[in-house]
């Protein structure tokens, strides 16, 4: 009996300390819940963010990449554009030389003209009507030169003309071409810019999310270990009862059987 009365002390002692124990693990328990519950929030927040960002980014690295392809086909154009005022240009300085050396004939054949008719064989021949044949077949021939090179003179400045019109559009069309490249090359700094500040955001992002992952699995493990303890303290409350049952259940036992005898 006295053993019994002994075990059913002890467990009165030692009750309230164990409740107190297993009230403050259950306290710090329930903090750590309302933690985890507030990490996995954040968490979930962080990501969502994290996708926006990420679809914002997608969307400016195809914006970027239809951008090079309008400059890659501007610079195509613009390349062309210069072989075109190359080609131009060419024959341009080709026509100018045939033109120069045309001019050149014609002022030989006028001096030869006069040189061979002088004005007085000119008025003799007129005046004596001396081999008029002659005569009309050389006024028919310098005639005929002469027209015929004025006429591919007016040719050449005619196509001189046309080729100074083509060589303005095309310059034209080049400077229009080079203020479109200007334009396409702002708008894709200022992608670029757009894109490195995403990524820079990203990358905030990633580190928020791996730092709050970290602090989740730490408050997780915690918590496990605080279940674990609380769990520990509730079968030893649980054993201490029982045991304290079973002590006073054997102490009347005993004291039915003192009285009896």
């Amino acid at each position: 009996m006295l053993r019994a009365l002994i075990l059913l002390a002890l467990t009165c002692l030692l009750g309230p300390a164990f409740a107190d124990e297993r009230a403050q693990t259950q306290q710090q328990l329930d903090a750590t819940r309302q933690d985890i519950a507030e990490l996995k929030k954040k968490l979930g927040a962080l990501q969502e963010e994290k996708s926006g960002v990420q679809k914002d980014l997608r969307g400016t690295e195809t914006d970027i990449g239809k951008l090079e392809k309008q400059v890659e086909e501007l610079q195509k154009e613009l390349k062309k554009t210069e072989g075109e005022l190359e080609r131009v240009d060419t024959e341009k300085k080709k026509l100018q030389s045939a033109r120069t050396e045309q001019q050149r004939l014609i002022a030989i054949q006028a001096r030869s003209a006069y040189q061979n008719n002088g004005r007085e064989e000119y008025l003799k021949l007129l005046l004596n009507q001396q081999n008029p044949e002659k005569f009309a077949r050389t006024l028919t021939y310098y005639d005929y030169l002469s027209k015929a090179r004025l006429a591919q003179l007016r040719s050449f400045n005619e196509t001189l003309r046309q080729l100074a019109n083509v060589e303005k559009d095309i310059a034209q069309q080049q400077a229009q071409l080079l203020v479109q490249q200007g334009t396409l090359d702002a708008q894709r700094q200022e992608l670029e810019k757009t894109r490195a500040e995403r990524q820079e955001i990203l990358a905030k992002l990633n580190g928020n999310l791996k730092t709050n992952d970290q602090k989740l699995a730490a408050r997780e493990q915690e918590q496990a270990e605080l279940g674990k303890v609380l769990k520990t303290i509730e079968e030893t409350l649980a054993r201490q009862a029982r045991e304290a049952e079973e002590a006073r259940q054997r102490a009347l036992a005993e004291q039915e059987a003192e009285k009896k005898r």
